[in-house]
């Protein structure tokens, strides 16, 4: 007897073992479309950054949502008689008639609504909550621009939950790229807290003119045609915690895509804090500033300042794209500054990462402690930091690694 239990316990330990070792191996490939947990800030010495974070502590977001609902306005109070809760009336007319009520505070029902392409405009001191349930979805439209939710030259405008569908399934036009589900543009102090944006025909959200101060956190924009964000010009953003995926229709396909379009935008104090990104068609995120050197505008030095922690890819067609190679253009604009990435997850398939064309002295680009996979193997540091550099057409990307 006791010669049969000693093999078996031997065996069953050996079970064990290869079950550990297996689910272990499994999980190393398995990734969840999700961002990870607050890993805190990660620059408490940037004051924009700190007072971005305290503005969206749970407890914050708790008291804000309990102000709007104690004395907030209903929208459901401007709707007709009999209105339906399935979203396939449009009551733009009746929700803008809320909107432009007197009261700072605005509530949508939860229930799905429909508004057409002339889309919804907000004011300044404005509190918006959506509670669960609660959908802005669009009308289909034949119209190759259009802006959903329109956040034009307001100060003071917090959003809580806004989830906004776009017409990309049932779009009735061949053409354009420029449908977006929210536009915000010269503005200042804008909080956008948890908004999810799907389906549009362009891109999921759209920041330009003179923006400052703009905290957006733990956005989900997916599957938007064109890009998912787009960045043409703003001082001061804080993009927390947000999902970029499945960027797919017309390109460039980018997850988040910073892109000014002259040289008298701006791309200043930008902090991107655990970006996720996803199956995007082209990059996870991009930079881009062809239209600042092709400008004709009088602008000797362009300065930018972006940094970028924790940034997750998996599986886009890049993982990042750097496009400021003055060297194309005969310009007498400099761009100075700097762009960093500090601790990046990339995984793909493809075994490329980074397109990089920089070729303008004056700006330091930095890729601090990458992590790299292919097909679920990982890179050794050094293979690591030798496939980023093999990986740069020109200029030069500094490559620290562990």
């Amino acid at each position: 007897m006791r010669k049969i239990v000693i093999p078996l316990i031997i065996i069953l330990a050996c079970c064990s073992f290869c079950k550990k070792a297996t689910g272990n191996k499994q999980g190393t490939q398995q990734v969840t479309p999700s961002n990870p947990p607050d890993p805190g800030n990660p620059n408490p010495g940037d004051a924009g950054l700190s007072a971005a974070f305290v503005a969206i502590t749970a407890d914050r977001i708790t008291t804000l949502t309990a102000t709007i609902r104690g004395n907030g306005y209903h929208v459901e109070s401007a709707l007709p008689a009999g209105y339906v809760k399935d979203g396939s009336v449009d009551y733009t007319t009746q929700v803008q008639a809320a909107l432009n009520q007197p009261n700072v505070n605005i509530i949508f029902p939860p229930f799905p609504i429909q508004i057409n392409d002339g889309g919804l405009t907000f004011q300044s001191n404005q509190q918006i909550l959506f509670e669960d349930g609660a959908e802005l979805r669009l009308k289909a439209s034949a119209l190759q621009s259009y802006k959903m939710l329109n956040i034009l030259g307001v100060d003071k405008l917090t959003m809580i939950n806004a989830v906004i569908t776009g017409d990309r399934d049932i779009h009735t036009g061949p053409d354009g790229e420029s449908g977006m589900g929210i536009n915000i543009k010269n503005c200042t102090n804008v909080m956008l807290i948890k908004p999810k944006v799907t389906k549009c025909w362009g891109d999921g959200m759209y920041v330009s003119g003179s923006n400052t101060n703009v905290i957006i956190s733990d956005a989900q924009l997916s599957r938007n045609r064109r890009n998912n964000m787009s960045v043409i010009s703003v001082n001061g953003l804080y993009l927390i915690r947000p999902y970029f995926g499945f960027a797919l229709g017309t390109a460039p396909e980018v997850g988040i895509d910073f892109e000014p379009n002259a040289a008298a935008d701006n791309l200043l104090n930008i902090h991107v804090v655990s970006p996720v990104s996803e199956g995007n068609g082209g990059e996870g995120i991009s930079l881009g500033l062809k239209r600042v050197y092709e400008d004709p505008g009088n602008y000797p030095l362009w300065n930018m300042s972006v940094t970028v922690y924790n940034h997750h890819d998996i599986n886009s067609g890049l993982s990042i794209k750097l496009s400021y190679a003055k060297c194309g253009y005969t310009t007498e604009t400099t761009v100075q500054g700097f762009v960093k990435f500090i601790s990046p997850i990339w995984e793909n398939n493809s075994g490329q990462f980074i397109s990089a064309a920089i070729c303008e002295p004056a700006t330091i680009t930095s890729l601090i402690n990458p992590q790299l996979s292919v097909n679920g193997v990982a890179l050794s540091s050094a293979t690591a930091k030798s496939t980023l550099l093999s990986e740069v057409s020109s200029g030069t990307l500094n490559v620290t690694v562990k």
